[in-house]
């Protein structure tokens, strides 16, 4: 089969490998028939990471099942599925410090126990967008509700959130939180992906232009009792403490690659809770 493969920093290539087999009885072998693209991959390809080359990349795809093992109960030949890592958290295609699990970037992709790894697609949604189902959304959902599923009802309904990065993560972050909060800032450099945070709801702030001080006024010098932080960088993280009231929440979901120099004073007259 025709795969991509690993090379060293910013090199891939495709390559003929042999077609992966059932080597378990919870086995499942799917032909691929969507593989994408995270912005986590671009963090080994260009060296932010140090990780063995050699391997197939790719854990957002979605396939057909072609083969599956004895012990296999949940999913049957000819069923479109999704997934993203196995039921022991190994991601797909990222050997980062891990033993690697070839990825979904090739005609053919073995998974693992695929009774609880695999699941199987709701046929309205399409391809292109049922592929968001393995890594993108579930990041999103998982950023947005990590503090805002402690709350009650009431609370989340009245919490302010403002959204630090809206890439196809940050999308998915903003949909979720308008499920539960009646208030959510889009903030972002690209006017294109304001106008779609927009659409779904969020009140759109570009950063060139003094955001911090927008949601400081809208809230009557308060701050956003929540902020998503989905971008990964330094910058990004400080706005958000930025914003934050006293007391507040930061959750972020984009990967950092340098080595985090925050004010100290604000974290500290802030007394705010990071998760990363």
């Amino acid at each position: 089969m025709r795969a991509v493969v690993f090379k060293g920093v910013g090199q891939v290539a495709v390559e003929e490998r042999p077609k992966p087999e059932i080597v378990h009885p919870t086995d499942v072998i799917l032909k691929v028939k969507v593989s994408a693209l995270c912005g986590s991959d671009l963090h080994w390809y260009r060296g932010h990471q140090t990780i063995p080359t050699g391997f197939i990349p790719g854990h957002e795809f979605i396939g057909v099942v072609s083969e599956k093992g004895s012990q296999v109960n949940t999913v049957d030949i000819g069923d479109v599925v999704v997934t993203s890592r196995c039921s022991n958290n190994f991601l797909f295609g990222n050997s980062a410090g891990i033993n690697s699990i070839d990825g979904g970037q090739a005609e053919f992709v073995r998974v693992p126990q695929a009774d609880s790894t695999l699941i199987k697609a709701p046929p309205q949604i399409p391809e292109h967008l049922l592929v968001l189902m393995g890594d993108i959304f579930p990041t999103g959902y998982f950023c947005a509700t990590r503090f805002l599923k402690h709350m009650s009802k009431e609370e989340a309904k009245s919490s302010v959130i403002a959204v630090v990065g809206c890439g196809p993560v940050g999308i998915c972050a903003i949909a979720t939180a308008l499920t539960m909060s009646d208030t959510v800032y889009a903030l972002d450099l690209v006017p294109e992906r304001l106008a779609e945070a927009e659409k779904l709801g969020a009140k759109p702030l570009l950063i060139t232009e003094d955001p911090v001080a927008a949601v400081k006024k809208a809230t009557e010098g308060r701050g956003v009792d929540i902020a998503l932080e989905v971008v990964g960088t330094v910058g990004s993280l400080q706005l958000c403490l930025d914003m934050l009231r006293p007391f507040g929440e930061i959750s972020s979901v984009g990967l950092q690659t340098q080595t985090l120099a925050l004010d100290g004073p604000t974290l500290y007259g802030k007394n705010s809770e990071e998760s990363p």
